[in-house]
């Protein structure tokens, strides 16, 4: 997603900036950027929920007849496109930073006890 919002900025505000911006501006906080660079990011941040939902339909996954969780800090960021589309339903955004991680281990767990009922 960052090098994306690099390549808008650098093009046409011949800008390099760093996430924290580009997150403060997506959360609506205040910052000193320019109107015109918050909204290529808000722009750009548009742009990159709709790629993730088209690879989703890409996919085979219907987000219109199917709940959606979105897990991370990436999700929460683009929750309000996310939400606004008319290619999501019904969706659950968890913030918790570590929640990547944790599913992460939830399918490492899983996947070890499935070897062990193998190797039995």
């Amino acid at each position: 997603m960052r090098n994306k919002f690099e390549e808008q900025l650098a093009k046409l505000h011949d800008m390099l900036i760093d996430d924290e911006h580009i997150a403060a501006v997506l959360r609506g906080s205040k910052t000193i950027l320019p109107a015109e660079v918050q909204e290529t990011i808000r722009a750009a941040a548009g742009q990159h929920a709709g790629a993730i939902l088209d690879k989703l339909r890409e996919l085979q996954v219907d987000l219109r007849s199917n709940p959606a969780v979105f897990i991370g800090g990436g999700a929460v960021l683009l929750r309000e496109y996310l939400e606004r589309s008319p290619l999501v339903t019904k969706a659950e955004f968890i913030s918790d930073p570590r929640a990547n991680a944790q599913g992460y281990l939830m399918l490492a767990a899983a996947q070890l006890r499935r070897m062990e009922l193998v190797d039995a």
